[in-house]
């Protein structure tokens, strides 16, 4: 549960059923191949009017997304083709379609499938879809782990190619600044980044799923050196989503008021972290507390096609989701 000037938004952690009641599914197909493990579950329940799907302008380069968004053009689902960088096209074709749907239904559920879209589509919906949803309607968010393959080489990094201020605004009173940084595989990205900011103070976020210790071991042996090196490192469980953005604002919120530092989020490793994180400026709504996102370095990118974590695995799904409603 948090607080904003508008709103008391709740977030709750939610369990994943081809059965559930759908008003609209959102979703992005992409390179990786858990971009439409959701879609393909729920696939034959799925029309004209109940259903977005986007693709990345480069899609039709991997031909299994080219495949599947071609299907789906021609069964007459809404489909569009979108640049990677323009979030803003994304959010309002949601947005207009969610307004649609509310006005005509007031209990309407809708059901957003994240597992492959560029954060800086995704993050910003639950700000934006609170504006208009109404108090009887519920948002979902599923993401589909992936079954992340060995590197011998270590994980492929994204690297950096600039940064931006994604939400919040700094304070205009000179204090220390507290840095959030999120880690992942991607250690080479991550020192990057605290080279190209120079943080005061540091405090590491990683997550992963409980059940899945082996991630974990691998995120705090690429990143021992800079864990060693923070102020403090929390580690947090994936599949709660619900803890987990509650946990973060908590210890921003304690380093905010009781050591009078500004806080500086910079969102990284998996999704549900980036997400949790990048809201944490939108929710605490406060001075002093905002949100950087970092921009991949497009010239070093490597499209890793990522399988879902159950489609080859005997231990059956991993799709983490959670809700939140305006009370």
């Amino acid at each position: 549960m948090m607080d904003n000037q508008t709103h008391r938004i709740i977030f709750k952690n939610e369990v994943f059923s081809p059965q559930c009641n759908i008003d609209l599914f959102v979703t992005c197909i992409g390179y990786e191949d858990r971009s439409f493990y959701i879609y393909n579950k729920i696939i034959d329940r799925l029309n004209s009017d109940n259903t977005l799907i986007f693709a990345v302008n480069d899609y039709a380069d991997y031909p299994n997304a080219k495949k599947i968004f071609n299907e789906a053009k021609s069964r007459g689902l809404d489909c569009s083709i979108v640049q990677y960088a323009n979030s803003e096209a994304v959010q309002k074709r949601i947005m207009k379609k969610v307004n649609s749907i509310v006005s005509k239904n007031r209990s309407a559920e809708i059901h957003i499938d994240y597992s492959s879209m560029p954060r800086g589509w995704y993050c910003k919906l639950p700000e934006l879809l609170s504006q208009c949803i109404l108090s009887s309607n519920k948002v979902y968010f599923w993401y589909s782990e992936g079954e992340y393959l060995k590197f011998d080489d270590g994980y492929p990094t994204v690297g950096i190619n600039s940064y931006v201020l994604y939400s919040g605004k700094p304070s205009l009173v000179d204090r220390n600044r507290t840095h959030f940084i999120g880690v992942g595989f991607d250690s080479i990205r991550t020192n990057g980044i605290i080279t190209l900011l120079n943080p005061e103070s540091v405090v590491t976020c990683a997550a992963n799923n409980p059940t899945r210790k082996s991630i974990m071991d691998k995120v705090k042996t690429v990143n021992k050196e800079i864990m060693d090196e923070s102020y403090m490192n929390l580690s947090l469980d994936l599949t709660d989503f619900e803890f987990m953005i509650a946990k973060i604002a908590g210890i921003v919120n304690e380093i905010y008021t009781i050591a009078h530092n500004d806080i500086v989020i910079i969102p990284d490793g998996p999704k549900p972290l980036i997400f949790a994180m990048s809201m944490i400026p939108w929710l605490t709504n406060k001075p002093g507390i905002c949100c950087l996102h970092i921009i991949r370095n497009d010239s070093i990118f490597k499209p890793n096609n990522v399988k879902a974590f159950g489609e080859s695995s005997e231990d059956g799904d991993s799709i983490i989701g959670f809700s939140f409603a305006n009370q």
